[in-house]
């Protein structure tokens, strides 16, 4: 509870330190924080326990994520508000940390991400982990590129309805979605679960999305209109 309550903390404050910079409207106040703090629930599953350090931190890479999303969502990949982006990254993770988010810009903004987009995840967790100074921990019990491909899958599925009525990216959209659909069992097994489902929001993320992915894969349709199921947390990594 310290870690997650710390990372809240972390993502609060970042938050509200660029919130000018990032010329966040009035009418986006809501969804900003709301972005930031979400993401330091599922981020804190990321800190070792006890390791405070670590959780608030936490709270600062779900802060960099949600500044991204920002960039490439809202603003479209507008050259200014990139330019913002890149220095509060440099100045908050320092330029050896920054490379590889700039990489995933580049690669967002190209078009250029492999996996229907899965690709996002692999990168992104490993920013999030080694800004957190969690990779090594992880990296022992788990390939980083694969648990992160699993949860840009997670987000994929929890996001389907708004990422289709947005336009964006999202790998349920591709010819591969029957397997996409059929992979997302491999949530609920090792070495994936044991790793990281012993965190409750975590695990909460997880099983919505395997429940959410048995329900899709009784109906050809990708119409939105087949799939209720919704997640109070827009939980994974880079993507909105």
């Amino acid at each position: 509870m310290l870690n997650r309550f710390l990372a809240l903390c972390g993502a609060i404050w970042f938050s509200l330190k660029y919130v000018i910079r990032l010329k966040i409207t009035p009418k986006e106040i809501g969804r900003y924080f709301a972005k930031s703090f979400n993401l330091a629930l599922c981020y804190s599953g990321f800190s070792i326990p006890g390791a405070l350090g670590q959780a608030f931190r936490a709270g600062k890479g779900a802060f960099l994520c949600c500044a991204y999303d920002v960039v490439t969502d809202w603003r479209r990949f507008d050259v200014r508000a990139f330019c913002v982006f890149r220095s509060i990254l440099f100045v908050e993770a320092g330029p050896d940390i920054s490379g590889s988010a700039l990489d995933l810009y580049a690669k967002d903004a190209g078009g250029q991400l492999d996996g229907d987009g899965l690709e996002r995840g692999s990168i992104a967790l490993k920013f999030v982990t080694h800004l957190i100074g969690s990779e090594g921990f992880f990296a022992e019990k788990i390939d980083i590129d694969y648990a992160g491909r699993l949860w840009q899958l997670v987000d994929d599925l929890l996001d389907y309805e708004s990422d289709l009525q947005a336009g964006d990216l999202n790998c349920l959209q591709s010819s591969n979605r029957l397997q996409y659909l059929k992979r997302a069992e491999s949530l609920l097994l090792d070495p994936f679960a044991s790793t990281f489902l012993k965190d409750r929001v975590l695990a909460y993320a997880a099983r919505r999305a395997v429940e959410k992915a048995r329900l899709m894969s009784t109906s050809p349709s990708k119409s939105s209109d087949n799939y209720k199921l919704s997640c109070d947390y827009n939980y994974l990594l880079f993507a909105s």
